[in-house]
C-alpha cells in the first residue's frame, strides 16, 4: 500500500526543492498525484503556507466557467481540490475576474489580487505578472507546464496579435460581485486561449538550467522563477510567433490564432 503523506513530509519536500521562507509562490497542483495525503487538500494548503512562512505569499488559480454572475465569495474554483481548499481558507483573498480569478494568502496577497477586473485575465498587470515582478516562483505539483498560467503573460507582453480570439462562450458580459458586495459590470477584451503546447517552455528552461525538478510525495514537481518562465516563453515567440500554440486542428482557438500569425508574418521582437 502507498505510504501516507503528512504535512511535515510536504514541508520537507518543499524545502528540498528550494522553497524558502518569504518567497511568493504560485502553485498549480494535482492532489491525487501526491499520494494519500493525511487531511487531504487542506493539509497541502497548510504545508505550503508553512514553507513560505509569515512573510511569504501563496498564490493559486481559482478559475471558473463563464457565467452571467461571478460571486467572489461563493463561486467555487474549477482548478482542483487544493485550490478550492485554499480559496476557503481564512485570510485568503480572491481577485475579481469572471473566469480567471486568482487567490492569494500572505504578506502581499492584497497587492497580487487588487483591481484584476481592470487588467487582462493573464496578461500585463494581472496577478501572475505581479508575481513575476516580485521575484515569485511557480510550483507545479503533479502537473506539467500546460497548467503554467504565467506563460500567457508572455503572450501579452509580446503583443501577440491573437489574444482577441476567444474560446466559445468566453466573450460574454458578466456581473462581478466582490466579497464586500460591490457590483461591477465586466466585458472581456482578451482570452488567454489554449495552453497544451507549453511544454516547449519546460524544455527551454531545463536546457538552460533554469528549472528545478523534484517531488512532493509521489508527485513529479517543477519549480522555476516566474520571470524565467516568462522570458523563456518570449524566447519561443521571438523564434516562432505561433510557438506557444497547439497544432491540433480540433482546437477551438489555435487554428484561428495560427492563421493570424501567418497572415501578419508576426513574431516577437524585443522592444
Amino acid at each position: 500500500m502507498p505510504q501516507n503523506v503528512s504535512r511535515t513530509d510536504i514541508v520537507r519536500d518543499l524545502k528540498a526543492l528550494g522553497v524558502k521562507p518569504g518567497v511568493m509562490l504560485g502553485v498549480h497542483s494535482s492532489l491525487n498525484s501526491i499520494g494519500h495525503v493525511d487531511g487531504g487538500a487542506q493539509t497541502v494548503v497548510d504545508a505550503l503556507m508553512d514553507a513560505v512562512g509569515p512573510n511569504g505569499t501563496v498564490v493559486m488559480p481559482v478559475f471558473t466557467k463563464p457565467a452571467d454572475v461571478f460571486l467572489a465569495a461563493y463561486t467555487p474554483s474549477t482548478t482542483g481540490a487544493v485550490t478550492e481548499a485554499f480559496r476557503l481558507s481564512d485570510g485568503t483573498m480572491r481577485s475579481l475576474h469572471p473566469t480567471h480569478s486568482v487567490a492569494a494568502h500572505g504578506r502581499y496577497a492584497h497587492h497580487v489580487v487588487r483591481e484584476h477586473q481592470k487588467r487582462q485575465a493573464l496578461g500585463v498587470g494581472s496577478p501572475f505578472h505581479r508575481l513575476a515582478k516580485y521575484d515569485g516562483m511557480i510550483l507545479l505539483i503533479g502537473v506539467g507546464f500546460e497548467r503554467a498560467s504565467i506563460v500567457h503573460v508572455a503572450e501579452s507582453l509580446a503583443g501577440a496579435p491573437y489574444q482577441d480570439v476567444f474560446y466559445p462562450g468566453y466573450q460574454r458580459k458578466t456581473l462581478l460581485v466582490a466579497a464586500n458586495g460591490k457590483r461591477i459590470k465586466y466585458i472581456p477584451e482578451d482570452n488567454p486561449g489554449d495552453s497544451s503546447a507549453f511544454g516547449v517552455v519546460e524544455s527551454r528552461l531545463r536546457s538552460s538550467g533554469r528549472l528545478v525538478e523534484g517531488s512532493i510525495g509521489a508527485a513529479k514537481t517543477f519549480l522555476a522563477f516566474g520571470a524565467d518562465i516568462i522570458n523563456a516563453a518570449l524566447e519561443v515567440l521571438s523564434e516562432d510567433g505561433a510557438g506557444l500554440l497547439c497544432s491540433s486542428r480540433k482546437c477551438a482557438v489555435c487554428p484561428r490564432r495560427r492563421s493570424k500569425v501567418r497572415n501578419l508574418n508576426w513574431r516577437y521582437t524585443q522592444r
